[in-house]
């Protein structure tokens, strides 16, 4: 770091923001907003003052940074056993580069998630047990899953139609439904207030369940005076095979009619769904790569019913297993 003729320079050079009665000349000691900082957390380096116009070098220091949780006091001195050669701009020793390391590629459970407090733009965290990981943008942590951005649901804002003896958990992130063995058809329902139209809905459900028919999960649009449903899920068929099914409910519990039933290949598991209104009409999608996604069924949005609220579902209809839907992602756009 050339040029370096006091704290002050220091700061201006690094454009990082004095806090509130942060340096006081003499003293030797700066504060510094945590915000920006290009110090790390408890380390310490060299530094050294230049003349302003020859560069020659008037003396080598040492400084000591540390955090308190809102700001970095740095405390420089003389060190007098060093020389030039220990500075190169600014020389961190192999402990503040660990420390860099650590804090830019973070691991660990989903429910032990830092805080965005001193996090830097473009710092990852990596959970251990689920597929999210996280990209910090500057105020807050954007979640991934499988490479791509996803919107993580938030469990609280959705509400319970026919729960049951079901129920949900957010530890793992996003929310996974454990929807239990039956012996009739009884869709549990997850669903929150529909945004105005036009809209589109985007979901990945990570589907877990016994292979026996007519047990699914998928989208909704429903009504909640009504009680009707408009389904695209995801079930196993009587033939054995896994389908894409559109459906219509009368409630929860009476099945009225397949619109649509479609045989297709894919590997058991994640599958991505999306849903749209646009004032006029519903359109059900689906895909394998949240890339690449196929028209279902184009239909009137009050042909069968006059929508209120969106959400997911899941249904198992055979008396064997509990089952579980994994809710990753509920994008709205």
């Amino acid at each position: 770091m050339s040029a370096l003729v006091a704290p002050e320079a220091y700061v201006d050079l690094c454009t990082t923001t004095v806090a509130s009665g942060g340096y006081t000349a003499g003293s030797g000691v700066l504060n510094v907003a945590s915000t920006g900082s290009p110090f790390p957390q408890v380390q310490q380096f060299h530094f050294y003052i230049a003349d302003a116009t020859t560069k020659a070098v008037k003396a080598v220091g040492l400084a000591t940074a540390i955090n308190s949780g809102t700001q970095w006091a740095v405390t420089m001195s003389t060190d007098a056993n060093a020389n030039q050669n220990d500075v190169v701009a600014l020389s961190l020793c192999a402990g503040a580069m660990d420390q860099i390391r650590t804090d830019i590629n973070q691991y660990g459970t989903r429910a032990n998630l830092p805080s965005t407090t001193g996090q830097k733009t473009g710092n990852t965290y990596k959970c251990t047990d689920s597929p999210y990981s996280y990209i910090f943008n500057g105020s807050a942590w954007d979640a991934y899953v499988y490479g791509m951005k996803v919107t993580e649901p938030v469990s609280a804002n959705f509400s319970w139609a026919n729960q049951g003896s079901c129920s949900v958990s957010s530890t793992y992130g996003g929310e996974i439904l454990t929807f239990v063995k039956g012996s009739s058809d009884s869709l549990r329902v997850r669903y929150l207030a529909a945004p105005s139209t036009p809209y589109t809905i985007t979901a990945l459900l990570v589907i877990n369940m016994t292979p026996t028919s007519y047990n699914m999960a998928g989208l909704c649009f429903y009504n909640s005076s009504s009680g009707k449903l408009c389904t695209l899920c995801f079930q196993l068929g009587s033939s054995g095979y896994l389908e894409l099914a559109r459906q219509n409910w009368n409630t929860t519990t009476s099945f009225s009619a397949t619109v649509t039933n479609t045989p297709i290949a894919l590997a058991a598991g994640e599958v991505w769904l999306r849903i749209t209104d646009d004032g006029t009409n519903f359109k059900f999608y689906a895909s394998v790569d949240r890339v690449n996604w196929v028209l279902c069924e184009t239909v009137s949005r009050t042909a069968f019913l006059t929508p209120q609220s969106v959400g997911y579902i899941a249904d198992q209809t055979a008396n064997l297993f509990d089952s579980t839907a994994w809710l990753l992602d509920w994008t709205q756009s």
